[in-house]
């Protein structure tokens, strides 16, 4: 008995589309988390749409993209992206975790598996969980017995490292101290004025508790004593005649550490004696000098303030400092000088962990096939903003220049070349303070493979087939003959 086989009866194969997961929201993504919040606290969820059913590979699993040994701060639910916390975050200095970064691959269960991946920007909010702290562990004058009412006395400071509301103070004299009506205070800068005339004896120590306050919701106070000694009337306190007008601004890569910043003059107001102590009060917080950013050099009735360290916008916008003088009646008066800082565009744009994307072959010109994130670090949008766009324009893929979006310009076979090798540039929005004349610029090559579709059916390798005859007594199972087909898209024989 002979046997015959045809290939050209065999049944093809139906190809299957298998579509690409895709977060079609990555871009809207605003997700925040306020600082100090426990272990397990809610963030938001990712999704991330695959055409396919699950039964045909559209079960999309998530996961993160992370650098070998990075901590992973977030967790997310591989099943249905939900994002939370990993990890407690200090919005605060010294950590000053103002946003943070995460990178989520859509993974689906296709063959090929096919994946999308889409970074985030969290950022980190700030909660009032600081009290204000007065730049002074404790506030000790002196006031001649005939200063006239309305005259100012002497002043205090106090910085709240939270921020926005939660950092601006208040300032207010304890109602409860007797001595308290003889003076008052401006709530806004902390200067302390006499209220009514002095009938103490030289000697005599007023006591006051001053209170400052932020404006948090609920808010945080701190209070501090003041002794105020009374000095016979023909001592007088020295006095500024020249202090800055206004806020000092300095851009933060301002570096020339000889030239002055600010300058302040005062007398002395003691009859031939005009010798003066100068000071730079060192506060309790970087913003009140705690670190020396800033430094003083005195000759004779003026003083000069000098950068003492190099300045950083992204770390600290502005500070507050003290100048402190005194007579030899050890009569003193302060001054207080604001410096803002500037940003500068002085970061490069930096591209997250991904560094592949996957796109079918035999898909249509525009299909999507990855998206690029570059994060610029400077403080302020005027540096910050990211522009994309590919370093080889005749590469067969396009990019928005916005979104970072890459989308096919052709239809690819993968059987002619499986994957591409692209330079991607990120440039951001203004002049470089590092290269004059251009704008900072950070590139990155990225791996596009070509993923197989199943769109060859297998052949035999012939075209016909003919068996040998076989007894008709032969035993169940007992081979025929042997057939042999082909799938071009594996390249495996079947």
């Amino acid at each position: 008995m002979l046997f015959q086989f045809s290939s050209a009866s065999s049944p093809k194969l139906a190809v299957k589309d298998n579509h690409k997961p895709l977060f079609t929201e990555c871009l809207n993504y605003r997700p925040t988390v306020k600082e100090e919040q426990p272990v397990g606290t809610y963030v938001f969820t990712v999704h991330a749409e695959d055409k396919d059913p699950p039964e045909m590979g559209g079960t999309v699993t998530y996961k993160f993209v992370s650098t070998p040994g990075e901590k992973e701060r977030f967790h997310v639910d591989p099943e249905t992206g939900r994002i939370t916390t990993a990890d407690i975050f200090d919005h605060d200095e010294p950590s000053r975790e103002k946003e943070a970064y995460i990178t989520v691959r859509a993974s689906d269960n296709g063959q090929p598996q096919l994946d999308d991946a889409c970074t985030i920007k969290i950022l980190i909010e700030d909660i009032n969980d600081n009290q204000p702290v007065f730049d002074k562990v404790s506030y000790s004058e002196s006031v001649p017995q005939d200063l006239p009412s309305g005259r100012e006395v002497m002043r205090i400071s106090a910085t709240d490292i939270d921020d926005g509301n939660n950092s601006i103070v208040h300032y207010s004299l304890d109602s409860n101290s007797p001595d308290q009506a003889y003076f008052y205070i401006d709530p806004d800068n902390g200067v302390i004025f006499l209220n009514k005339t002095i009938d103490k004896v030289p000697g005599y120590k007023f006591k006051l508790s001053a209170i400052v306050k932020d404006m948090g919701d609920p808010p945080q106070q701190s209070s501090i004593t003041l002794d105020i000694q009374v000095v016979e009337s023909n001592k007088k306190s020295p006095s500024f005649i020249e202090v800055p007008s206004g806020p000092i601004r300095l851009k933060e890569n301002y570096a020339d550490f000889n030239a002055p910043i600010a300058t302040v003059k005062a007398v002395s107001n003691i009859p031939e004696e005009e010798k003066l102590q100068f000071e730079l009060v060192m506060g309790q917080t970087e913003q009140t000098n705690k670190w020396h950013t800033f430094v003083l050099e005195p000759e004779a009735d003026t003083a000069y303030i000098k950068l003492g360290n190099h300045l950083d916008y992204e770390k600290i916008t502005d500070y507050t400092l003290t100048v402190r003088i005194q007579n030899n009646y050890k009569l003193a008066a302060e001054t207080i000088i604001q410096i803002e800082v500037e940003d500068v565009n002085d970061n490069i744009p930096i591209f997250s962990e991904i560094r592949s994307g996957s796109v079918l072959e035999n898909e249509p010109p525009g299909t999507p096939v990855m998206q690029v994130r570059a994060f610029d670090a400077d403080g302020t949008s005027a540096n910050n903003q990211v522009t994309y766009q590919l370093g080889d324009p005749s590469d067969p893929f396009a990019i928005d220049s916005v979104t970072g979006n890459i989308t096919t310009l052709k239809m690819f076979d993968r059987e002619e070349k499986s994957f591409y090798n692209i330079k991607i540039i990120a440039t951001d929005n203004s002049e470089s303070a590092l290269i004059p004349g251009k704008h900072n610029a950070g590139q990155q090559s990225f791996l596009i493979e070509i993923a197989d579709k199943n769109d060859n059916p297998p052949h035999f390798t012939q075209d016909t087939y003919v068996a040998e005859s076989i007894a008709e007594n032969a035993n169940i199972n007992e081979l025929v003959t042997q057939v042999t087909a082909i799938d071009t898209d594996t390249g495996n024989h079947m």
